[in-house]
Formats: C-alpha cells, sequence, structure tokens
C-alpha cells in the first residue's frame, strides 16, 4: 500500500480492521515506508501483521517483472 491507501491498515484510521485481519489470514499487506513517513505515520500504529517495504512504487514494479499482477483500487 501507498499514498492516502495506507489508512486502511493504520489504528485509529481504520475502520475495517477486523476485515484487514481476517484477510491477513490469507495474504500480506505491505506498507511503503516513504508513505509512513511522508504521512507521519510510526510502524507502531499498523495494525498487527502489517508489514513494510522500502519503497512501495518500487515493490510493486519488482513483483511485476517477477510475473506477477497488480489491481490497483480506489473508492
Amino acid at each position: 500500500m501507498y499514498g492516502r491507501g495506507l489508512d486502511l491498515v493504520v489504528s485509529g484510521k481504520t475502520t475495517m480492521a477486523s476485515e484487514v485481519a481476517e484477510a491477513l489470514k490469507h495474504a500480506k499487506f505491505n506498507v511503503c515506508a516513504i508513505a509512513l513517513r511522508n504521512q507521519k505515520v510510526d510502524k507502531s500504529q499498523l495494525l498487527p501483521n502489517v508489514q513494510t517495504v522500502p519503497d512501495g512504487i518500487g515493490e510493486i514494479v519488482a513483483k511485476q517483472n517477477a510475473g506477477w499482477g497488480y489491481i490497483k483500487v480506489g473508492h
């Protein structure tokens, strides 16, 4: 996750903590460390089991180069 998308996994901001916890049983949620810094969110504010990556866009590009797909979800 990057940009404003990380609000989904920030304690005190998300309204979907239980849904995220359930999804984490089947998937990984990785948050961009740059987005955390830009939005002044500390890693300790993330919901349990949410991980960070150094650069969200870089992670997406690396995964696509490895054959993964990417679906951007907006609201």
